[in-house]
């Protein structure tokens, strides 16, 4: 089944919104789990160019506010979150889905 059309648009603030998977609280702060966050959240924005007006992490969800002036907010969410995926694993030990 295809997705849905995502309509980009240069003139708006996105709110992003994502959860782990199950619900499960891989997020829980902690001075290793923000710096994994937090570098991770860096390198993706100026990678591509996000403009990033705010963020929250909470144990099993995040939000992110934030601007897609070359219209790449879904490359963006791709490699933060598998970038993130990666080192939660490597944090946790852990080979399953994060």
């Amino acid at each position: 089944m295809a997705r849905r059309l995502r309509i980009q648009r240069l003139d708006v603030v996105y709110f992003v919104t994502n959860r782990c998977i199950d619900e499960m609280y891989l997020l829980r702060p902690g001075p290793a789990v923000n710096a994994l966050i937090l570098g991770c959240l860096t390198r993706a924005v100026a990678k591509h160019g996000i403009e990033l007006m705010g963020f929250v992490f909470m144990g099993n969800h995040f939000h992110l506010l934030c601007r897609a002036p070359r219209m790449n907010l879904g490359e963006f969410m791709r490699d933060f979150q598998s970038w993130l995926a990666v080192k939660l694993q490597q944090h946790w030990k852990t080979t399953s889905q994060i």
